[in-house]
């Protein structure tokens, strides 16, 4: 119980001439019973945030196709993850590239790590782990965690990229002070 309150008890049991004691242990309980609601509160709050809004629904084929048709990089990286999933429309893992290769040549580095990733797998793509590099590479460069990781991983390895420690280590330390470990 901070001062503010204990003097404000001793106050009321002055004004009340109820024995502070009592006073104390009520407001004690109070206190308690506000840091359990306080608690509830956040936890709530914590769910409420990590759920999907139900009145909200996800922007349709159309208006996300709208918008990439129209240039936006980031809708265009949209369009290619509906497709890649089949979300709002029949899967189908060629247009996802070339969608992930429009938002990709206007510097969206979430679509140069997916479309890096696409080309490694040879998914949608013809297989070619020199341009997977390239991509991901760029994609690290502009500081996606997810990418810096990977690329870290692969110097490690030596997987499609000559083996190199000291790479690998400024790579991962990257990734690692974004929180990717």
């Amino acid at each position: 119980m901070n001062t503010t309150t204990r003097a404000v008890v001793i106050a009321v049991a002055l004004l009340c001439a109820q024995p502070e004691t009592h006073l104390f242990a009520a407001a004690e309980n109070a206190q308690t019973g506000l840091d359990q609601r306080n608690r509830e509160k956040m936890h709530n709050q914590e769910v409420l945030s990590n759920a999907k809004h139900p009145a909200v629904p996800p922007p349709s084929f159309d208006a996300v196709s709208k918008q990439a048709n129209q240039g936006d990089p980031a809708a265009q990286y949209r369009l290619a993850r509906m497709y890649y999933f089949g979300d709002g429309v029949p899967e189908n893992r060629e247009e996802a590239a070339r969608w992930h290769a429009k938002a990709a040549d206007q510097g969206y580095a979430e679509a140069q790590y997916v479309l890096g990733l696409l080309y490694s797998a040879g998914d949608g793509v013809r297989q070619d782990r020199e341009k997977a590099v390239q991509l991901i590479a760029k994609a690290a460069e502009q500081g996606l965690a997810e990418a810096q990781y990977a690329l870290g991983m692969m110097y490690q390895t030596g997987e499609d990229v000559p083996q190199n420690n000291d790479k690998a280590a400024e790579w991962l330390a990257k990734a690692a002070a974004q929180g990717r470990e």
